[in-house]
């Protein structure tokens, strides 16, 4: 019972470590993205906003954003909405 218990406690640590990653690949694309298109906006706000974000689809659906996103400012608006 008590191995249970660990081995639950080790799989666990294990899948929230594998989520992470993804969600810092994810973050990580789309301020590479944002950069390479906006050269010259500082995107600190923006970092800060999507490191809060753990829906690994919205993640995706920021990332499509951001390659085709007319603006910064438009960006910015959908981080307002979550």
């Amino acid at each position: 019972l008590f191995e249970d218990a660990i081995r639950y406690g080790e799989e666990k640590g294990r899948n929230e470590g594998i989520l992470e990653g993804i969600q810092k690949g994810k973050i990580e694309a789309i301020t590479d993205i944002l950069s390479i298109r906006f050269p010259d906006v500082d995107l600190n706000d923006i970092t800060y906003h999507l490191q809060h974000i753990d829906d690994i689809e919205f993640l995706d659906y920021l990332k499509n954003q951001a390659k085709t996103i007319a603006s910064i400012e438009e960006f910015k608006r959908l981080l307002e909405k979550i």
